[in-house]
């Protein structure tokens, strides 16, 4: 204060104090995958929240939006940026816990999510192929992942078949031995394959692979009239000596290489014949 003279009589300090914000409020919160899918309706007033994803999500990102002098604490760790990443796990539940401290150092409530990766419920293979010492019955060209059945036929030089296959993360294969040759009898053979998807409440995708063997070369071994064997190799027409006039009947029958080939003797699907 100055009198008429303009000297100083007195001097007062006027001290302003700014307290500190006691804002801990969440403004709101997200939860979002790669995709920037949202997986969190927040609410101030929920303190616990249970969250399923997609297997396919691998991952989940947090960001905290709050007063800018307030501090964010995620996994009890202090928050630059008010954000975290988070890898999941398929089949198993991350907690994620988060809080706010004031600028004052009131602390705020603590926010709980569960989130859970389910389980993958894919139960078609990637991939699947079946090798026999003499080619490929089927590859990537002609396998459909959507088909339980599949059938070939091959001839008798197949003599063992080889089965590969991919699967999808978490699937359990049964059957079938993979990577192995399996011999290959002759007729069918039947194979399965089992897919069972990680998710154990999903039923198994089963597979059925039929391959058929059959013989493709046959020979004659033996053409025998009345006991005797006359057949010669490469010759295919035979004159029979004379018979006396009693003999009524003759018998005629073969052996061939192939028990599972037929004989046809004068039109007659049989290994023996009379001839009258």
């Amino acid at each position: 204060i100055r009198n008429e003279f303009g000297d100083i009589v007195e001097t007062y300090d006027l001290i302003i104090e700014r307290l500190h914000s006691s804002d801990h409020e969440i403004l709101d919160a997200t939860l979002k995958d790669e995709l920037l899918t949202q997986y969190l309706l927040f609410d101030e007033a929920q303190l616990n929240y249970v969250i399923e994803v997609p297997f396919l999500v691998h991952s989940v990102d947090l960001e905290l939006f709050i007063h800018p002098k307030a501090t964010a604490f995620i996994m009890g760790i202090q928050s630059v940026n008010n954000q975290a990443s988070f890898s999941l796990i398929s089949g198993e539940t991350k907690v994620i816990y988060f809080h706010v401290v004031a600028e004052n150092g009131d602390v705020g409530q603590t926010y709980s999510l569960s989130v859970t990766r389910l389980r993958n419920t894919d139960d078609t293979l990637q991939s699947l192929t079946i090798e026999t010492n003499k080619g490929v019955l089927l590859n990537s060209q002609n396998f459909d992942p959507l088909l339980d059945y599949y059938a070939f036929s091959v001839n008798e030089m197949h003599t063992h078949a080889t089965f590969s296959l991919m699967t999808n993360p978490g699937q359990t294969i049964t059957g079938v031995m993979l990577d192995q040759a399996l011999p290959l009898v002759h007729g069918l053979n039947r194979f399965e394959i089992s897919v069972q998807p990680e998710d154990l409440t999903m039923d198994q995708f089963v597979i059925v692979i039929e391959i058929t063997v059959i013989n493709s070369n046959i020979d004659l071994l033996e053409l025998l009239v009345q006991g005797d064997n006359i057949y010669q190799n490469g010759q295919d027409t035979y004159v029979l000596d004379d018979v006396s006039s009693d003999v009524n009947t003759l018998e005629i029958s073969a052996l061939i290489s192939d028990p599972n080939g037929s004989i046809k003797i004068n039109g007659v699907l049989n290994h023996t014949h009379l001839v009258h």
